[in-house]
């Protein structure tokens, strides 16, 4: 059973709202699906680690029966080039 929200806090609620609208999605995300707060911070984590590196790469999140395991970021290299040299005849 949800419990009912404090005078302040539906106060803070509005405030968000008004003042971080982008903060308010986040809020109002995570109450609706209970998400693990700290999973988010460390998916964060790695996409900013991946954007600081070479700006091209991944963000994998491996989930085994509900529990994430693992948060993997992969820095790559953006190459697209062809397997084989290219020679004149």
């Amino acid at each position: 059973m949800k419990r009912k929200e404090t005078h302040n806090e539906l106060l803070f609620r509005e405030t968000v709202k008004k003042v971080r609208p982008d903060i308010y999605v986040l809020m109002d995300l995570i109450d609706k699906y209970h998400v693990n707060v700290y999973i988010l911070f460390k998916i964060i984590r790695q996409l900013v680690s991946v954007a600081q590196g070479s700006r091209w790469g991944r963000v994998t999140i491996y989930i085994n029966d509900n529990n994430i395991t693992q948060i993997e970021g992969l820095d790559s290299d953006k190459v697209n080039e062809s397997i084989f040299s290219v020679t004149k005849s």
